[in-house]
């Protein structure tokens, strides 16, 4: 898959991470010139409601403009990939990079539960 183009627009260049739904890979998006994060769903993992779930899905995060949130650029299927595209964020997960100690405990809950409640008041409610 790295070295690869999907819609013959996002340059696939390194894997992050994978998960039971799919793959997350770094790309590069040709037409705007930046860096994304592409998770490319596993075919298998959907049937046709949970396609329709994940546009909806999408579409309401799409709406969310907050700075602990991940920005959605785009969600499509390219052949049989369905893919959603996102704002490439660093630093890492909070299970591979847990806090130090208790302040920073407290500051990674404190920025979770603003982009929660900025949801919420949003009329979103996050299921995970």
């Amino acid at each position: 898959m790295i070295g690869t183009k999907i819609a013959g627009r996002y340059k696939i260049e390194e894997q992050l991470g994978a998960g039971g739904l799919g793959v997350v890979y770094r790309a590069h998006d040709t037409r705007l010139d930046r860096l994304v994060a592409i998770k490319i769903l596993r075919d298998s993992s959907l049937s046709a409601q949970g396609r329709e779930r994940l546009l909806t899905e999408a579409q309401a995060a799409a709406q969310l403009n907050h700075p602990n949130i991940i920005t959605i650029h785009d969600v499509a299927r390219s052949g049989e990939a369905e893919y959603i595209v996102m704002e490439l964020a660093s630093g890492g997960s909070l299970q591979n990079n847990p806090p130090g100690g208790l302040e920073d405990t407290l500051e990674a809950a404190r920025q979770i539960c603003a982009a929660l409640d900025f949801a919420h008041r949003s009329g979103i409610i996050h299921r995970d």
